[in-house]
C-alpha cells in the first residue's frame, strides 16, 4: 500500500510541476522571446515593426494568414506610458494589446474609431499619468508586452494600400508635457 501511495504522491507532483511550468513560466518565457525579437527588428522598443508580406513560407508570427497585414510594437512602460494609434479603414483592420503571460488586454478594430484615428493610451497598473482626453485608457497588467495590428488585405492589388495604412499606425512614448518648442504661442 505504501508503494501505490508514492506512486499516487509522485504522479501528483509531476503533474502540478507541469502545471505551474506550462501556466506560469511557459508564457511569460515564450512572450519574452517574442519582445526581444520584435525589439531587435525595430531598433527598440516602443517602435513600429513592419513585417514583410506573409506567404506561405513566413513563420515569424505563430500560423500567420496572408491576407492580413501586420504591424508589431515591442512595447516598454518602464519609462512611462505609450500611446497607440488605429487608424480608420475601408477593410477591417484590429489593434489588441498583450501582457507579459500573453493575455490578450485590449482590443479595438477600426469599427470603433471615431474620425480618422483612435488613440490608446497605454499605462502600467500603478501609474497615476493622466491620459490625453481623445484616447482610450488601458491599464496593462505587465511594463512589457506586444500591440498587434491586423489589416485584412482584400487582393493581391490591395497590398500596397495595406501596407500604407499600416505604415501610418503609431506607437510612441507618451510625454505628458508639451514640449516648449510645440507651445502656442501667447
Amino acid at each position: 500500500m505504501k508503494r501505490a501511495a508514492r506512486w499516487i504522491l509522485s504522479i501528483a507532483v509531476i503533474a502540478a510541476v507541469t502545471h505551474l511550468v506550462a501556466i506560469l513560466i511557459l508564457p511569460r518565457a515564450l512572450m519574452t522571446l517574442i519582445v526581444f525579437k520584435v525589439s531587435s527588428e525595430a531598433n527598440g522598443a516602443n517602435q513600429l515593426y513592419l513585417p514583410d508580406r506573409i506567404t506561405s513560407n513566413s513563420r515569424k508570427i505563430v500560423r500567420p494568414a496572408p491576407d492580413l497585414a501586420y504591424a508589431i510594437c515591442a512595447y516598454d512602460l518602464s519609462d512611462g506610458p505609450v500611446i497607440a494609434t488605429l487608424n480608420a479603414s475601408e477593410t477591417y483592420s484590429s489593434l489588441s494589446v498583450f501582457a507579459n503571460n500573453t493575455d490578450n488586454v485590449f482590443a479595438i478594430n477600426d469599427r470603433a474609431v471615431t474620425g480618422d484615428f483612435s488613440s490608446v493610451f497605454l499605462s502600467s497598473e500603478d501609474s497615476e499619468v493622466t491620459p490625453p482626453a481623445d484616447a482610450i485608457a488601458v491599464k496593462v497588467p505587465s511594463n512589457s508586452g506586444l500591440i498587434l495590428w491586423r489589416r485584412v488585405i482584400t487582393s493581391n492589388a490591395d497590398w500596397p494600400r495595406a501596407d500604407a495604412a499600416r505604415r501610418e499606425v503609431t506607437c510612441t512614448p507618451y510625454h505628458s508635457k508639451v514640449s516648449p518648442v510645440l507651445a502656442p504661442e501667447s
